[in-house]
């Protein structure tokens, strides 16, 4: 006992004699460490907190909070467990350890499910994503739902740092896929767009040369913007009939070509291409020089 005049603490064993009628608590604190409580007539809570590990041979009906407590096995009760419209079933986890370290109600008998489940971290704990937790287990199928989570849903914890999902069939209360509050999920994969094997997308007019067709892939602002060196006049056209329509929609990828110095190769009879403009999709010229080239 620890004075408490509204309290009913218990290591041991206490047998409840109520006459003709049940016992009932109505404020305070019923704690049992690990003992057991015998009653031949239901013990009723109607207020208060039920804050018990061990052994209850009793039937329960219950309005306040109901917390199995962590050491041992958690809770065993011996009987059918009412849970009314007004109650808290609340579940503790503070490790992995079923009933050692995180709360478990074990009842042999119906489950009458009702009010709110109530779910918290204690001891510096933090559940992972793959972590189950099994907190309730009965004889008897579960009847009803509670009134804050119905099964399938996610429930809070009482700190706000994530959510559980909340899942009841049959004769268990299971939590699992635990997420963190605030997280984003994880976002799609954008169908990737192939990079040219030979030319690699920059960000600047730098130049490379290129040896087969091919698609630029998209670079800083989502432009294709390259800098090419061509051997041949037909790589410039076969170049850009391969670029894709950019994601606007409207218009085709911009191509800046810059010659390289050096000599020209003409094939007899053919003359230095003049200066020309590259038509874009949304019918914009770009000035350019192509440079010397040779007839292929």
């Amino acid at each position: 006992m620890t004075g408490c005049a509204t309290c009913v603490d218990s290591t041991g064993n206490v047998f409840v004699v109520t006459g003709n009628g049940n016992y009932t608590q109505t404020a305070g604190t019923f704690r049992l460490a690990g003992g057991t409580v015998t009653s031949s007539t239901a013990l009723n809570f109607t207020g208060g907190l039920v804050d018990a590990r061990g052994t209850i041979n009793a039937a329960i009906t219950h309005s306040p909070n109901l917390q199995p407590a962590l050491s041992g096995n958690g809770l065993v009760v011996n009987g059918a467990v009412s849970l009314l419209n007004a109650s808290k079933l609340t579940f503790q986890l503070g490790g992995l350890s079923q009933g050692r370290q995180y709360g478990f109600l074990n009842v042999n008998g119906t489950v009458a499910l009702n009010g709110n489940l109530v779910v918290s971290f204690v001891n510096s704990f933090q559940a992972g994503t793959n972590d189950n937790f099994t907190v309730l287990s009965s004889t008897a199928p579960l009847i009803g739902s509670f009134v804050n989570v119905p099964s399938g849903s996610r429930v809070g914890t009482t700190d706000g740092s994530g959510t559980f999902l909340v899942t009841y069939s049959g004769n268990t209360i299971v939590l699992s896929n635990f997420q963190v509050s605030g997280a984003r999920p994880s976002a799609p994969a954008q169908d990737a767009i192939p990079a040219m094997p030979t030319l690699a997308a920059r960000s600047s007019d730098e130049s490379q040369s290129i040896h087969t067709p091919g698609r630029v892939g998209r670079t800083r602002m989502g432009t294709p913007h390259a800098g090419i060196a061509l051997q041949y006049t037909d790589q410039l056209r076969t170049l850009m009939e391969n670029i894709p329509a950019t994601r606007a929609g409207t218009g085709g990828s911009v191509v800046v070509v810059h010659p390289q110095p050096g000599k020209p190769v003409i094939s007899k009879g053919a003359k230095p291409l003049p200066a020309a403009a590259v038509k874009t999709p949304d019918h914009r010229l770009l000035p350019g020089k192509l440079g010397p080239t040779r007839e292929n």
